[in-house]
């Protein structure tokens, strides 16, 4: 314990010493608490956490479920056990309570963010899903299980797709995996259906192969679904290829709002970055929004699949020849994307009159902005 002191504590002379063998983080001040709960988080070391979580029961209790709060499922992560031991112990379920250690489904009961990073990561999950539910149902042919045990990562508020799942996931229905089995077959068991998502996160892989192109509206609205709580829901594409089609840009059921991350514009000078984004987003809505329901109006399909308002950021953002990004300059940034939507929004609404009159109002749903960093996935923002 004394090396993992000399590492948090000052190197001054005049610095309180700390007990050398002191068994909790208890008498330390709030503090040092934060400290060591801040440095675990940004950077953990494994040797660092097995030692502080074996220190007492209020640390295991206390510490590392907040390690659990963002789990990105990765081949690597599953191998490493993940899911392990999430059966183990089940001979007797109930609910979390005094006087026991979180069981492996107590932990992640507690992921807020989960991000699904490849096909096999995906099978893993939705398998631990299935197993989860299978033993609850045995379970209660012969006993009481609470209900806060339905299910596994209830918690979940944001999900996200990573570019290889999406790739993968959008394979031909003819295609088979190395075990020989037809992936549009097992397409239809496959949906990460939880009841409290609500904001989900598409990272598209780049340059977007055909195959995604092609798919992409079978798959985001069948295998993407949202929690129960539709007014809230929002989607958000990340690395999206600004062109007239963006066909990539599929809408799951129920969506209240997309938001569409372009791609930085390769670097020129003057404003010709600017006017082709511009004239991109202009084709882009003037067909799409022909399709689009009013879900303000009383008179509309119950499972219109289009979002209440679409969100293009990145405007005005270019990237030059080394890879350097560069945004709008803040001076005149409000000015200039207010000056573009008013323009967007009149084209569109233009073009909407002449081939669809009776879709006018939804050019007023395009909004314009430049750069933004996805609150739950800033690493692929920052990109």
């Amino acid at each position: 314990m004394s090396q993992i002191h000399s590492k948090l504590s000052s190197p001054r002379a005049t610095a309180p010493t700390i007990p050398y063998d002191i068994s909790s983080l208890d008498p330390l001040p709030i503090e040092i608490h934060n400290a060591v709960y801040a440095k675990l988080l940004a950077d953990p070391d494994p040797n660092l956490t097995i030692t502080l979580a074996s220190l007492s029961k209020s640390h295991y209790t206390t510490l590392i479920p907040r390690l659990y709060e963002r789990v990105e499922v990765t081949d690597q992560v599953v191998a490493r056990g993940l899911f392990e031991g999430l059966l183990a112990g089940a001979e007797h379920l109930e609910a979390p309570g005094e006087g026991r250690l979180p069981t492996k489904r107590d932990l992640l009961e507690n992921c807020k963010s989960l991000v699904v990073a490849s096909l096999p990561a995906f099978d893993a999950t939705t398998d631990a899903i299935k197993a989860w539910k299978a033993l609850v149902a045995e379970r209660r042919e012969t006993g009481t299980v609470p209900e806060e045990l339905d299910g596994i990562f209830n918690g979940v508020t944001h999900l996200a797709w990573g570019p290889d799942l999406i790739d993968a996931m959008c394979l031909d229905d003819t295609e088979m995996d190395e075990n020989g089995v037809n992936l549009g077959a097992r397409h239809f068991r496959r949906c990460l259906l939880f009841k409290n998502v609500n904001n989900v996160c598409l990272r598209l892989p780049y340059p977007l192969p055909k195959a995604a192109r092609d798919m992409m509206m079978s798959v985001i609205p069948n295998y993407v679904q949202f929690g129960q709580e539709a007014a809230n829901n929002f989607i958000r594409y990340h690395n999206c290829k600004s062109d007239p089609h963006m066909r990539s840009v599929e809408y799951p059921i129920s969506g209240k709002k997309a938001c569409v991350d372009l791609m930085p514009a390769e670097f020129e000078e003057g404003l010709k970055p600017l006017r082709d984004q511009t004239l991109e987003i202009i084709s882009y809505c003037a067909v799409d929004m022909k399709d689009w329901t009013n879900i303000d109006s009383d008179d509309h399909e119950p499972w219109a699949r289009n979002p209440m308002d679409i969100v293009f950021t990145n405007i005005g953002t270019t990237i030059s020849p080394d890879g350097t990004l560069a945004h709008l300059p803040p001076a005149f940034k409000q000015t200039v994307l207010e000056k573009l939507q008013g323009h967007v929004r009149q084209e569109v609404r233009a073009k909407l009159l002449a081939s669809a009159p009776g879709q006018v109002w939804a050019a007023d749903r395009i909004h314009l902005r430049g750069y933004e960093e996805c609150e739950f996935c800033p690493e692929v923002s920052s990109h």
